[in-house]
Parts: structure tokens; C-alpha cells; sequence
């Protein structure tokens, strides 16, 4: 993976030379609601001692070079000092005050003292220095309120007595003050919302800092590692070169490996041997790790993800090429992930397959990962992914779609993609972040490599998802809107696209020729490869598909909500051998009770013939009992459903 990003921050080296350029972070012109975003220039006048704001710029494609918007500094307790970014909170609080302590020049350096002097207000040194200072608004002309003032009162209101919780407390509500009053001055003096900003630069004499040519500099100078030195002995791990060498990744986005805990560290003392990088190689890892947030960055339901493209056959020379790459890069994998929209398959499959360029032969590495502060901690690496998966995934899924109206009729909709598995595998959230997610990223690992999969484990997460939904349990990535029905009829073309992709292995499918049930019943038997004891299953959960909609008429009928009893009778933890009994028994008397038992008689038979016959040999465990036994009530369900139109209660 290291060895791609060299690769793109070596492409881009050597079309685009100056180091700051390739260390620009985008910005989109245009937000959510498509509505045109602005920059803030925040304007310091010395010589007139004059503040104002200056929203009317419009961002364009050009904006976050021309302003120098390289992010936030690195690290996540880092004095922030940049003179760009896409939060005003820290040009109210320690922008300025950090600009004292950098090395712009005598002139540039005497204005930032005047400036920090005059229009910032000192909180005490019981604040911590990020937050010890504050714009002052009442000179501004933005708010009205002194600030030791206001800081008075928020002190008087704490009820903390823990006094570092305590000033941490304060300082929490003074930026929620201050926040409020700026972003509604903005929107009282110029009309213009929070999210329709994206940058906030600060000017001085009518000069952005950004274009001082000291500031440029003092950017350069903060991406090269203080660590660096010439007396480390050893050999840059990428060209192996002696000169200027250095262990130190502290200033990388990514966190590779961990450089902040000495037990990992070689004797207890450096990371010299874990990894050294000479300067040439650093500065072509952080152009394109720069390059990579930019133009590959992308999202799969709850994750963020990186894709590294790690060229083995021909390297893109320029910015033009690499760029095309990384869009067809793009391309493929979003639509694989979410095939909304698509509605000419074989048109889409084979502009898929036409992205690769018969001079250029790439891997790509595939980056699960989470934002934490400032780092970028890994979740997930999926190594060595070849590009051809991509079109083949898409021949799969068109294939698992024809499979799906051939069985359920033309009317049945389905669409599988990657983000179907999302919901088949039950993951905890917390504010909305996945918790334990590991499964899923080793299903999407295993499909996107072609590896194998246990199927009991991926019945089991389909179970605990059916659990979940049935039972409407809170805090999980799955809810029971769509219904049980819905999840395991959907499992089950899932189960077929992996057996498509290699990663299960079909099993033995059953002779269906003496078979004596209907034919559509047959048609899925076959179609879904299903065995003897799969199919007993999957027919003694027709018959509970049946009883429920019979008991789901009744109950609309006598004025109800519509409910299903007979589901009660199933155990989410799973169906054993002697349970399956049990269950045959309990559904041949509500088949009585019911009044259905002569339309369902043949069915129940063969049900039971199947049962019998592997009595002293049965396989199934528990869980892919109940799996079997749902996909026949998910079918008898979905097929009466389709018949009439509409949803049906559980």
C-alpha cells in the first residue's frame, strides 16, 4: 500500500513540482443543497485599525490553491496556525495567537503581534493555550457583550468544583456562545448560512496571508520532519537511499502503524527499524496521501474508504493520466456499491470492463477507515484487489437478478449490491458509527478477493438480523420496516451471488423429479440448489407461510392489525432436531385449525417424507434450520404479496 501512494506522490512530484501545490486540499463549490458555496475573508486592517468581514468570493476550482488550504495542522493536540480553513472557530480563538510564535519575517510577524494585540482578548492562564484567547466581538462590531463579561457569567452558572472539569466545562460553553453569536451575525449582515461557507482565510492590509511569500514557506517548512537527521543509520525502505533519513510518521495523516506508544518501538527507543523514509520519499508520501483524500476517497454505507491503486505494469507520468485512473477507479467501485440508478446492466458491465488500459496494470488496495481527531486510524486493508473483480461483481449481480425473476415473476424487484450485505450482518451503532463491524468488512474482503466463506456464519448473521428486525430491537444497523420476509428472501439470492463468486461452495442439489408439490415451489427447490433436508425446511416453512396469511386475513377481516401468530412458534435462537418435530406437529394442527389443511395437504406430506428419510443422518444445525424454515415462509409471503400488492404485518 505504501508503495502506491509513493507512486502517486511521485506522479504528482513530477508533473506538478512546487511541494505546497500537492499539499492543496479540495473543496466542493457546491454544498448538499447545491447551493453555491462562499469564502469568509476574515480582514485586519493595521494601518486603520479596521475589522470586517468579506463573504462575496464564490468558490470555484481554483480557490483552495490561490488561499493555500492544506487542512488543519497535523495531529490532533497540534497548534493550529494555518491561515485557511474550513472552520472559523479557530481563527476566533488560537489562530492568531499561535501566528505569533512562527517565523514569518520581521514586518509580516510585528502586524500579527499589532493585530493579536488589538483585537483578541486574554481569558487567563487557567485556560489551556488553544483556548486562553478569544476574538473580541464587541470591537469587531459582531456582538455587543464584553468578553470577560460574558466569561464572568458562565463562570458564576458552572456548578463543576473539579477545577480542570471544571474550566474545560467553561470552555465548552463559551465557544457554543461565541459559535452562535458569529454564525448569526453572518447570516443577519450578509444572508448567508453556516453551510454555504467553506473556507475562512484571514487578511491583513488587504492581503491574504496566504500569499505572503514568508507564510508559503512557514507551510513548507512544518510538512518536513523535525526528526530528520543524517546521522540514522539504515536505508530508505522504499529506494533505498542513506541520505537524510527518518523514522518519524507522526505527521502523516494515515496511521500506519503505532509511532506514539515506546513498548512498539525497536529496544524501547526508536522506530528506526520498524521504517525509515528518506526526504524524497516522505514528501512523495504526503503528496499522495494528499491526493488520495482528494481525488479517492469514498463511503460504503457507515464506512469511510481509500482506494490505492499500486501500479505494477506501466506508472501514470502526470497528474492527466493518474486523475483518469483514479476516476474510473471511482466509478467502479460506486457503482458495484449501490446499483440505484442503474437500469442498463450490460451497458454499465461493459463500460466497466473497457476501464482497463492495456498499458497500465494496477492492483488496488482497498482502505476501510475512521477519522479520529486528526488521525486516520485503519479499520480495514483489503489487499491486491484486481480491477477485473469489479465487472465481474456487476455479471453477477445481473445474473442473480434474471435468477430472481425467473422465480418470483417479473414483478419481484431485486437489486444486490454491496451494500445489501450491510444489512445482512446485525453491527451495533453508536452515534451512528458501526461498532463491531469485523465480519462485514471480512465478507466484503472475501467478495472482493474471491476468497471463501463459511455459510453458516453468514446464515447466522441473516438470523440475528431477522431477530432483530422481528423483535424491532434498537441500536443496530438493521430495523424491521422492510420486514423478515424481505431479509431472507434476499439472503438467499445473496447466498447465490456468493456461490457466483466462488467465495461458497454450491452444495448437492436435490432430484426434484418425485417430487410432488407444485411446480413454482419446484422451480425455487431447483433454482436455489437446495438439498432434501434444505428443502423439508424450506417446505414446512411454506406451510407456516400459508397459516400466516390465512391468520392474517382473519385478522383484517375481523377489523385487527393484521398479525401472525404462527411466527411465535419459531425461536430465533435456532431450531433444533427435536424442535423441528415439535414445530411439524404444531403446524399440521393450525393447518386443521385454519381450514387450509386441504389445500396444503400434498405439501405437508412431502415435507414430512423428506424429514423422515434423513431422520438418522440429519446435518442442519439449529440456526440453518430456522434459516430454511423462514426463506419458505419469506417465499410463500413475497409470492402472495406480489399477487395482491402491498405489505404485510409480522
Amino acid at each position: 500500500m505504501l508503495e502506491g501512494i509513493i507512486q502517486i506522490g511521485n506522479s504528482m512530484l513530477s508533473d506538478r513540482g512546487d511541494m505546497l501545490s500537492n499539499l492543496i486540499k479540495e473543496v466542493p463549490s457546491k454544498n448538499r443543497k447545491e447551493k453555491q458555496m462562499h469564502v469568509l475573508k476574515i480582514c485586519f486592517n493595521t494601518q486603520k485599525d479596521e475589522f470586517k468581514l468579506d463573504p462575496k468570493e464564490e468558490i470555484g476550482s481554483g480557490t483552495a490553491l490561490k488561499y493555500a488550504f492544506i487542512g488543519s495542522a497535523d495531529g490532533p493536540a497540534s497548534p493550529q496556525w494555518f491561515a485557511t480553513s474550513n472552520s472559523y472557530l479557530y481563527h476566533i480563538t488560537e489562530t492568531l495567537s499561535n501566528l505569533t510564535k512562527v517565523d514569518l519575517g520581521n514586518e509580516l510577524n510585528e502586524k500579527i503581534k499589532i493585530i493579536f494585540k488589538n483585537y483578541y482578548v486574554d481569558l487567563g492562564n487557567k485556560f489551556k493555550p488553544k483556548n486562553r484567547y478569544i476574538l473580541n466581538y464587541k470591537k469587531c462590531g459582531i456582538g455587543e457583550a464584553d468578553v470577560l463579561e460574558t466569561l464572568n457569567k458562565v463562570q458564576d452558572e458552572e456548578t463543576e468544583e473539579d477545577e480542570k472539569q471544571r474550566y474545560k466545562n467553561i470552555t465548552s460553553s463559551l465557544k457554543k456562545i461565541y459559535s452562535k453569536e458569529f454564525e448569526s451575525y453572518v447570516k443577519t449582515q450578509f444572508d448567508m448560512k453556516k453551510d454555504e461557507i467553506g473556507l475562512y482565510t484571514i487578511f491583513i492590509d488587504d492581503k491574504p496571508l496566504s500569499d505572503f511569500k514568508e507564510y508559503r514557506q512557514a507551510i513548507l517548512k512544518s510538512k518536513q520532519n523535525s526528526k530528520g537527521n543524517k546521522k540514522v543509520k539504515g536505508c530508505c525502505s522504499m529506494c533505498g537511499s542513506g541520505e537524510n533519513l527518518t523514522s518519524d510518521l507522526s505527521k502523516m495523516k494515515i496511521k500506519y502503524y503505532t509511532t506514539n506508544q515506546i513498548i512498539f518501538a525497536s529496544e524501547l527507543k526508536s522506530y528506526d527499524r520498524n521504517m525509515l523514509l528518506c526526504s524524497n520519499c516522505l514528501n512523495k508520501l504526503i503528496s499522495g496521501e494528499n491526493y488520495i483524500k482528494n481525488k479517492l476517497n469514498t463511503r460504503l454505507i457507515g464506512f469511510t474508504v481509500y482506494l490505492i491503486p499500486h501500479f505494477i505494469l506501466g506508472n501514470p507520468m502526470n497528474k492527466k493520466d493518474l486523475d483518469k485512473i483514479s476516476d474510473n477507479i471511482q466509478h467502479s467501485f460506486n457503482t458495484v456499491k449501490n446499483l440505484t440508478g442503474v437500469d442498463d446492466f450490460k451497458t454499465e458491465i461493459q463500460n466497466i470492463k473497457d476501464m482497463n488500459d492495456e498499458d497500465t496494470y494496477f492492483l488496488i488496495n482497498i482502505m476501510f477507515y475512521k477519522k479520529s481527531n486528526q488521525a486516520t486510524k485503519i479499520q480495514k486493508l483489503i489487499k491486491d484487489v484486481n480491477p477485473s473483480v469489479f465487472g465481474k461483481i456487476m455479471d453477477e449481480f445481473y445474473d442473480v437478478g434474471k435468477l430472481s425473476r425467473k422465480i418470483m415473476g417479473i414483478n419481484y424487484k431485486l437489486k444486490i449490491d454491496l451494500q445489501t450485505f450491510y444489512f445482512m450482518t446485525p453491527i451495533r451503532l453508536k452515534n451512528s458509527e458501526p461498532m463491531n463491524y469485523r465480519k462485514l468488512l471480512q465478507m466484503y474482503d472475501a467478495i472482493l478477493t474471491q476468497r471463501s466463506l463459511k455459510l453458516d456464519e453468514f446464515i447466522r448473521g441473516v438470523i440475528s438480523c431477522a431477530k432483530i428486525e422481528f423483535f424491532d430491537e434498537q441500536g443496530y444497523n438493521v430495523n424491521g420496516k422492510s420486514g423478515i420476509y424481505n431479509t431472507i428472501l434476499k439472503a438467499n439470492f445473496c447466498i447465490k451471488f456468493l456461490e457466483y463468486m466462488g467465495c461458497i461452495k454450491e452444495g448437492e442439489k436435490m432430484d426434484v423429479s418425485n417430487l410432488e408439490v407444485e411446480d413454482d415451489l419446484k422451480t425455487y427447490i431447483v433454482n436455489m440448489g437446495y438439498d432434501e433436508q434444505q428443502s423439508a425446511m424450506f417446505l414446512l416453512g411454506c406451510l407456516i407461510g400459508e397459516i400466516g396469511n390465512a391468520q392474517y386475513k382473519k385478522s383484517k377481516n375481523a377489523g385487527g392489525e393484521g398479525r401472525k401468530p404462527i411466527l411465535n412458534k419459531l425461536n430465533f435462537g435456532g431450531v433444533d432436531k427435536s424442535k423441528v418435530i415439535r414445530l411439524t406437529n404444531e403446524v399440521f394442527n393450525k393447518l386443521i385449525q385454519e381450514k387450509i389443511r386441504k389445500y396444503n395437504e400434498v405439501t405437508f406430506s412431502e415435507c414430512k417424507r423428506l424429514m423422515d428419510a434423513s431422520q438418522n443422518s440429519w446435518k442442519l444445525n439449529k440456526h440453518e434450520n430456522l434459516f430454511y424454515i423462514l426463506s419458505g415462509y419469506s417465499y410463500v409471503t413475497t409470492k402472495a404479496m406480489l399477487n395482491k400488492g402491498g405489505k404485510e404485518n409480522e
